[in-house]
């Protein structure tokens, strides 16, 4: 293993994971598929996400869904994005 590359394991748990997520995501946002691998990665690797679109396509679901598949979720202050 060289400097910076996950053990096998963890990286292997962390993509199971992301991938249910995901999923359960895409069920509540149909054709958004693109926009919830990137929000995915940013919250994964501890970056911040700016979603920008026109009213009605669901930025709103997109932040509050990950806390209802999250086993360990917490109540967000911002009630909107």
């Amino acid at each position: 293993m060289t400097q910076g590359e996950a053990p096998t394991g963890i990286s292997e748990a962390v993509a199971q994971a992301a991938a249910k997520i995901k999923t359960n995501i895409e069920k509540v946002l149909v054709g958004k598929g693109d926009v919830i691998d990137l929000t995915l990665a940013a919250i994964l690797s501890g970056g911040h996400v700016l979603v920008e679109d026109v009213p009605g396509i669901g930025k709103t679901n997109l932040r509050c869904t990950p806390s209802r598949y999250s086993a360990h979720s917490s109540a967000s202050s911002a009630p909107r994005i």
